[in-house]
């Protein structure tokens, strides 16, 4: 289906940090109807490399019978307990011992919580033609001359027929440059619309339940269920389930990921990590919700999201906890 294809990596991660992430990625794929004997044989080479292998393995194979509830309702079965620690872990004494005993077990809840999702979202991806991981980019050409580059944490199929060229973004964000052809229209498939295009350049966010589409040249038209606009050169707009938003003059910050770059131009502290939790690999927590209207501003490279972080901690007077590899929670 593809050619010349392109793969940005992700910052270079410890050993052990990667058996760890190979090893939710194997119970993902056996857990799924999909795999073969091919992949069980993979799979045998890979734990037999050393004892960690194995158990990494046997911790993922634990966190996945911990969460074997759908992974979008683990929230709430925790979240009187998780709310409970933060209280008590913010109404102690600065000393005692129980208020990082409490946030301890908080983290070590929303732990079980994210590792569940991240398990889910692995298993979406490796059912998908194309994924990357967080921190991760990837362009490739598609069979018309179409190009492809996806940003970190995305996920998209290809369905290329003799009458249309449809894409599909299940989740995350996508730049496409497409190759002009009259008699079969380009089309982007994420959330509740469709992107329609002959032939132009455009992005496509679709990261949170919203979709946000900027045209960089030429003109698409964008449909939801029962509304439709025309967007042209230098726009965006955004929609939802049941709504289209107004169009609006594009803001080409939003691009700049393909330079490996993020731009802050006076957003909050709460949009700030929610974009940064794109390129983590893990998840990012604010606690400290006064805190979560305050305004960023800064440009910092999508490789090193531990040095926002730190920059964040040290203007905003954070303070952090770190949960192993995957949760970091700022309070």
């Amino acid at each position: 289906m593809t050619n010349n294809l392109k793969q940005i990596d992700a910052p270079v991660v410890n050993n052990l940090e990667l058996i760890d992430h190979q090893a939710l990625e194997w119970v993902a794929k056996l857990q799924s109807d999909l795999h073969s004997q091919q992949d069980l044989d993979a799979f045998e080479s890979w734990q037999s490399q050393s004892q960690a292998h194995s158990d990494a393995y046997q911790s993922a194979v634990r966190l996945w019978q911990a969460v074997d509830s759908p992974a979008q309702e683990i929230y709430p079965d925790y979240q009187k307990e998780i709310e409970a620690a933060l209280r008590a872990a913010k109404t102690s004494p600065k000393n005692a011992w129980w208020p990082q005993h409490s946030l301890a077990i908080a983290c070590s809840l929303m732990l079980t919580v994210f590792i569940g999702l991240m398990i889910f979202n692995n298993t979406k991806a490796l059912r998908s033609d194309y994924y990357t991981k967080p921190g991760q980019q990837m362009e490739f050409q598609l069979t018309d001359g179409s190009t492809v580059f996806m940003n970190s944490n995305t996920i998209l199929n290809v369905d290329f027929n003799e009458h249309e060229r449809s894409i599909e973004l299940i989740e995350g964000e996508a730049f496409f440059k497409v190759v002009k052809n009259s008699s079969r229209p380009f089309m982007v498939k994420a959330g509740e619309g469709v992107t329609k295009v002959t032939g132009t350049q455009f992005n496509v966010d679709h990261y949170q339940e919203d979709v946000e589409i900027i045209v960089k040249e030429g003109e698409v038209s964008v449909a939801t269920a029962n509304q439709q606009t025309a967007l042209t050169a230098g726009k965006q707009v955004s929609y939802s389930a049941d709504q289209l938003a107004a169009v609006k003059t594009a803001n080409f910050h939003q691009l700049a990921w393909q330079n490996q770059q993020l731009i802050f131009d006076n957003q909050t502290l709460e949009n700030v990590i929610t974009e940064l939790n794109h390129y983590y690999p893990g998840q990012i927590i604010l606690l400290n919700r006064s805190l979560a209207v305050s305004e960023v501003n800064g440009v910092f490279h999508i490789a090193d999201v531990h040095q926002a972080l730190t920059a964040l901690q040290e203007s905003m007077g954070l303070k952090k906890h770190q949960l192993g590899e995957y949760l970091t929670v700022l309070y």
